[in-house]
């Protein structure tokens, strides 16, 4: 009998201690719920780049391009005269010496105090550069065939802008487009020497004082010519002025 209320004394004690338990909170059950909270935010980025991932993608690219943007739109000069090059060679890395070249002829025409000249490059190779480019590699010679498309593409862009009309070029596009150049006599007001003049609207630019005097040129092709192209109505009247002026100080640069 003893031994049977002792064990019930134990179970009434043992449920009694499990109510309190309950009441105040186990440690065992509290780990429970803050393993399971943790489990809760630790999958919360996994769930959300999985639902969300293409807007973030798209949001932070569009934020990416308006940075661009903004800070190029506040470091871009205004340039006063620009000279297009479009031709086989790749003249990027001298693009600012072509560029400082031509700024001792070029006039301040903004007003800014300073002499900017814009010099764009396109780089158009005819048939037989291509072929010489790509030395045997038909692959190379694809690439490059695909990317004289663009090329030419970008040049009846720009010609078309009517933007920068002082050009240095390769023959075969001048062939192409020759009816677009001004004739140099009309521009200069004489007849230039004869062993300058590829056309009546073409300058063979190796020849000229100009470009003998600059170690940049010496990169072009003994072939590029120098042209001016007759402007059109989107032509600012200031371009053509300045263009001009440009254009006629080349030719008659004297060393």
């Amino acid at each position: 009998m003893n031994n049977e209320f002792e064990n019930k004394n134990i179970n009434t004690d043992e449920s009694n201690n499990a109510k309190r338990l309950r009441m105040l909170g186990d440690d065992s059950s509290e780990d429970i719920h803050l393993k399971s909270d943790a489990e809760v935010k630790g999958a919360f980025w996994p769930n959300f780049w999985f639902r969300y991932k293409w807007y973030v993608i798209i949001i932070s690219a569009f934020v990416l391009i308006f940075t661009v943007f903004l800070i190029q739109s506040l470091n871009t000069k205004k340039y006063d005269v620009g000279v297009l090059y479009a031709g086989p060679t790749y003249v990027v890395d001298i693009q600012n010496d072509i560029a400082n070249a031509f700024k001792d002829f070029a006039k301040d025409t903004n007003g800014d105090g300073e002499k900017y000249v814009l010099v764009s490059t396109n780089v158009y190779m005819n048939e037989e550069q291509q072929i010489e480019a790509a030395n045997g590699n038909k692959y190379d010679q694809m690439a490059l065939y695909s990317a004289n498309i663009q090329a030419y593409k970008d040049f009846q862009q720009q010609m078309l802008a009517g933007n920068i009309i002082v050009c240095l070029m390769d023959p075969s596009l001048f062939e192409d487009y020759k009816e677009a150049f001004s004739d140099v006599s009309d521009i200069l007001g004489y007849e230039p020497d004869s062993s300058l003049m590829y056309a009546e609207n073409a300058i063979n630019f190796q020849k000229t004082d100009f470009a003998k005097s600059y170690e940049c040129f010496k990169r072009l092709p003994n072939d590029t010519l120098l042209c001016i192209m007759t402007t059109h109505q989107l032509t600012p009247d200031a371009a053509r002025e300045v263009s001009i002026d440009l254009f006629k100080a080349v030719v008659n640069f004297e060393a």
